[in-house]
């Protein structure tokens, strides 16, 4: 899978850069393909001392990376708009994106987003393989096949509630019960496997 991974630069202390790598590392140990070089060593000044042709020519290389990506991961315990252009960009494009963020430092304004493709996740640097695995792995869902059907407030409501109470995004809990259905449905997997 291609990732493209963002996180703030600007106003960041030196420890949070640690973090940064660890996420790229996890990300291609789980055998992902990742743009980082974008934001892993940069600093406010290196960017600051960019001429205005070079930041354009950058500028340019990002959206081709954020297009060609399957999915976008972003650090987002420090506020930056950049951060937040480019998982607005990504959500515009029905990417998804995974929005990982430190204990204490939950980015408020992205959890009232409330998209389909947009997972917001606490991680800590020492679960953060478990983290990103399980995740992807739900990224990787709403982006094989999208379905839309209207539902009544009441069942809004039960779904808002199921994904608070249990972290989980309301495609996620929709899609373990349509597996779960599938796995019981013996009619079904009868035809299915008669047919192949």
């Amino acid at each position: 899978m291609k990732i493209y991974f963002t996180a703030a630069i600007t106003d960041v202390p030196a420890p949070q850069q640690d973090n940064y790598l660890k996420i790229v590392g996890e990300l291609k140990i789980l055998g992902h393909q990742v743009v980082a070089d974008h934001i892993l060593g940069k600093t406010a000044q290196s960017l600051a001392s960019q001429s205005e042709a070079d930041a354009l020519r950058i500028y340019r290389k990002l959206i081709v990376w954020k297009n060609q990506a399957d999915l976008v991961v972003a650090e987002t315990s420090y506020p930056s708009f950049g951060v937040g252009q480019e998982i607005s960009y990504a959500l515009m494009h029905e990417k998804p994106v995974i929005a990982l963020y430190l204990p204490e430092r939950k980015p408020h304004l992205l959890t009232a987003i409330g998209q389909e493709y947009l997972h917001i996740v606490e991680y800590a640097p020492e679960t953060l393989k478990r983290t990103l695995s399980d995740y992807i792995d739900f990224a990787k869902g709403v982006a094989d096949t999208r379905f839309n059907f209207f539902i009544s407030p009441d069942l809004g409501s039960f779904l808002d509630w199921i994904s608070k109470k249990r972290k989980l995004p309301r495609a996620v809990f929709l899609r373990q019960l349509i597996e779960e259905d599938l796995r019981k449905n013996k009619q079904y997997l009868r035809e299915t496997k008669g047919s192949k």
